[in-house]
């Protein structure tokens, strides 16, 4: 079967279910009448040949049922179930609901600014020509002020006079 044809499969299913179903249940009715006149034909009863064409057949119901799984596109049958009864449990528990998407969201947040934050620290090379020969400059001296514990805070602090001297004796 082409692929074309397995789609129009699958947007038959979709849009008409009532006629595939339809259809169906035909085929099957008639592959039991057809059935059952191959057993009246080798001498059966009419009803004990349609019996027979039915459990040789293994049940309609049986049958319906497998076809059904083994058709093209039902896992969007399955996935279309699942999600009308995963929206079905969310209205009928909407404060779990909440709080399992509230949690959802923050890990996956959560996740995702971690996982920038090592990409672009760490993955990707820095964005200067030469990233070997970057070093830090900084004077530390105790600043006149301090914090609420009494102690002095410690700052980092460049005259400009300072910078000029520096970027004049490279």
């Amino acid at each position: 079967m082409t692929l074309i044809h397995r789609f129009a499969s699958i947007l038959r299913w979709l849009v008409h279910r009532n006629r595939a179903e339809q259809d169906l249940n035909d085929e099957l009715q008639a592959f039991v009448d057809m059935a059952a006149a191959d057993k009246v034909r080798d001498g059966a009863p009419p009803t004990e040949a349609r019996r027979l064409a039915v459990l040789d057949l293994g049940g309609i119901e049986q049958t319906k049922e497998h076809v059904r799984s083994a058709r093209h596109g039902a896992w969007l049958d399955e996935v279309g179930r699942d999600v009308r009864y995963a929206l079905r449990m969310c209205a009928r528990n909407p404060g779990f609901s909440a709080i399992v998407i509230i949690t959802l969201a923050l890990g996956i947040g959560a996740n995702t600014a971690v996982f920038s934050v090592v990409d672009a620290v760490l993955s990707r090379p820095l964005a200067y020509t030469e990233p070997e020969r970057l070093v830090v400059v900084c004077a530390r001296s105790l600043d006149a002020t301090t914090t609420t514990s009494g102690r002095a805070q410690q700052r980092d602090r460049f005259e400009w006079r300072a910078v000029r001297a520096m970027r004049t004796h490279r």
